[in-house]
């Protein structure tokens, strides 16, 4: 059976998603970074998967059921961060109920047999990565230089999963899982 790549993220909404794509614009062209391009902006629950095609209605459901379960709630963007020497990222305030959607999502992935490996060694450290993997060595420091001490404070209410899909060249928001309104 064919497998696919997929992973699950939280995207910010519009205009927010355009402003964070503005900003891996601005710093792929100064820098020589275009690997942030390949997917949207988002906050990485699940890293990439692969998964039988004939799995993925199982999935989905489970998501939605999974979504329906959780209520929105407040994500705070608070300046830059890097892991050095290759990723720049949008830093996030700490957030419990984050910590505990992501914990809660691995759980019910685990029925799917998806792990997320990574993290075991890393912990979990979300955020929104502007420039990654292909940023070359001599233009991080100059990168994180610049946006070290700069001020980027925004806020959020996570309204969802997004349910990323590959294309064979970049990542599509392939289906989105709404969180439960809490207004």
């Amino acid at each position: 059976m064919p497998k696919e790549l997929f992973f699950i993220g939280i995207c910010p909404p519009n205009p927010l998603k355009k402003e964070i794509h503005g900003l891996k614009i601005e710093f792929g062209q100064k820098y020589d970074t275009k690997g942030a391009f390949r997917s949207s902006a988002h906050i990485t629950l699940q890293m990439p998967f692969k998964l039988g095609t004939n799995k993925l209605e199982a999935l989905r459901t489970d998501l939605e059921g999974f979504s329906n379960l959780v209520y929105d709630f407040k994500i705070e963007l608070n300046g830059f961060g890097a892991f050095e020497p290759r990723v720049v990222f949008i830093a996030l305030e700490e957030n419990q109920e984050l910590d505990q959607v992501q914990n809660k999502l691995q759980t019910m992935l685990k029925k799917h047999q998806v792990f997320n490996s990574t993290h075991k060694n890393r912990g979990f450290h979300p955020h929104i990565t502007i420039a990654f993997r292909d940023l070359k060595k001599k233009n991080f420091y100059p990168l994180w230089n610049e946006v070290c001490d700069k001020n980027f404070e925004k806020s959020f209410r996570a309204g969802g999963l997004t349910l990323f899909r590959h294309n064979g060249n970049s990542w599509d928001e392939y289906d989105f899982f709404p969180f439960k309104n809490s207004n």
